[in-house]
């Protein structure tokens, strides 16, 4: 990489906290190129960061000086990075510390200013990310949306077992999760919910092959909620005609989009590097999301709800792995709440015999009173 290319730093992880959505967006300006909305912004509505001392700590936006490293990127990150709006907020914050001011004196109390920053990554109109620590992240979010007053409304979204779900569904069956983004490996996940055997939560870590490990597969049939995946994802990039494949370590929470830059292909990349794929995989996640919302809200179509055969397939591999099936009526009834929720009836509108095979193998009570 070149001299210029070192000089690009962050602190901190590749943590995005927040993940936000932008709407009721009234300055047109905002749907400009980066570059005018970027000053756009930092001259009509966001105070500018300046330093500050002990009485008026210091806090504000400044332009990120991310674009000005891009170019040892590859072609097609090195465009994604130059498509977004990039600002840092920074705000500092002095504490009191004990420190020898002259070797002929007692130690005195002084103020030693800490600094926090952020970086805001805006794909506008409506995909927003915040990377930084948790507190850090919630308050530059909500000065940015203050500051911008009434001519756009940003809002933190979460990440739903549905969409979760849906998500692990795809990567259960090697399906690509956006034209970018597929699945290498899921090496851990974690589900959450009633209390059973196996207690409130199920957690999956270092798996070499997490999508059918048991405590995942049982958490599920159960009726838990997905809550955590994280695995080695190839991210697609293209250089001079040339495409690529890139291994990122994701980690998905439901508020939370961690790229863990020290894991799988990222290990030896530059800071501009980690940065731009880290964006750039995130963002694809937000793609991901944002198809799973246009299919919600088609109101002739219940798809962005997984189907009781995608459960009965966890079920049979469950069997076919020799892992114990316990509390068959829970099963069932999730089965059952899953066809309900898609506006359907369990055995009327799926053919799911071997699973309910499973579940009864006396086949005493197949009949669905749903």
């Amino acid at each position: 990489m070149s001299t210029e290319d070192e000089g690009f730093d962050y602190d901190g992880y590749l943590l995005y906290n927040e993940i936000c959505e932008v709407h009721d967006v009234t300055d047109q300006e905002f749907e400009g190129t980066p570059r005018s909305v970027e000053n756009h912004l930092l001259e009509e509505y966001l105070p500018e960061f300046e330093e500050g001392d002990s009485r008026d700590e210091g806090e504000g936006f400044e332009l990120s000086d991310i674009r000005s490293y891009t170019s040892d990127l590859p072609n097609s990150t090195q465009e994604f990075i130059n498509s977004l709006v990039s600002l840092r907020h920074r705000k500092e914050d002095y504490e009191t510390e004990e420190a020898e001011i002259s070797p002929d004196k007692p130690r005195q109390d002084v103020k030693i200013p800490n600094e926090q920053a952020v970086h805001i990554f805006w794909k506008s109109p409506d995909k927003l990310l915040v990377r930084g620590p948790d507190g850090a992240a919630d308050h530059a979010k909500d000065e940015f949306n203050t500051w911008i007053g009434q001519s756009a409304q940003v809002h933190s979204i979460g990440l739903p077992n549905d969409f979760l779900l849906w998500m692990f569904k795809k990567i259960y069956y090697d399906e690509d999760l956006t034209d970018k983004l597929k699945l290498g490996k899921l090496t851990d996940a974690k589900v959450e919910g009633a209390e059973d055997v196996l207690g409130k939560e199920n957690t999956v870590k270092e798996s070499s092959n997490a999508k059918e490990a048991p405590t995942l597969l049982i958490g599920l049939l159960l009726g838990k909620s997905l809550t955590m995946m994280e695995g080695n994802f190839v991210l697609k990039i293209s250089d001079e005609g040339e495409t690529k494949e890139k291994s990122i370590r994701i980690q998905i929470e439901r508020d939370k989009i961690q790229i863990k830059s020290s894991k799988a292909g990222m290990n030896n990349a530059s800071k501009i590097e980690k940065m731009g794929y880290a964006t750039e995989s995130a963002y694809e996640i937000m793609e991901l999301y944002e198809e799973w919302q246009e299919i919600r809200d088609d109101d002739s179509t219940q798809e962005h709800i997984v189907p009781p055969t995608f459960l009965e397939a966890l079920l049979i591999k469950s069997h076919e792995n020799d892992i114990p099936i316990e509390d068959r009526s829970t099963i069932l009834s999730v089965l059952r709440q899953y066809a309900n929720r898609r506006g359907d009836s369990l055995t009327d509108d799926y053919n799911i015999d071997e699973g309910l095979d499973l579940l009864d193998p006396d086949n005493d009570d197949n009949e669905d009173s749903d």
